[in-house]
């Protein structure tokens, strides 16, 4: 009994808001599975990104406002960072992940306004054919 309530205060004391549990989306080629994800404006989102196809893709979410952006690509080819600087890690507001085949990326953030955002895979030639989605961020 006395352990649970030691736990109790220490939850309390981390604050903080809640992280929701990861949401994960499977991407192949050349579709995301599902095909949209949710969010609420302030509380940290975590996209798992498992790619179960044969090339590398990525999650990019276009127009966001967002803070606390964390990603952990991985098996992605050294060109991947450089032929998508402008989508990721140069700026710190990007909202991007990438794996490669049989990889899975982690992206973590924490949207600042509510609304529908399109979701896109980066690579070429992905999003034309048809690696669309949607991240939709309520109010609450």
């Amino acid at each position: 009994m006395i352990v649970g309530g030691l736990i109790g205060v220490v939850v309390l004391a981390t604050g903080g808001p809640a992280t929701g549990p990861a949401q994960t989306v499977v991407a192949r080629e050349m579709a995301y599975a599902p095909i949209e994800v949710r969010g609420v404006v302030g509380r940290p989102v975590t996209i798992q990104l498992k790619n179960e196809g044969l090339l590398e893709h990525d999650f990019n979410v276009v127009g966001i406002r967002a803070s606390g952006v964390k990603a952990v690509d991985a098996g992605v080819n050294s060109a991947h960072g450089s032929a998508h600087g402008s989508a990721h890690g140069s700026a710190p507001e990007a909202v991007h992940v990438a794996a490669g085949p049989g990889k899975t990326g982690t992206l973590t953030f924490t949207p600042l306004v509510p609304g529908v955002f399109p979701v896109a895979c980066s690579v070429p030639g992905h999003k034309e054919a048809g690696m669309v989605g949607t991240l939709t961020v309520t109010a609450e």
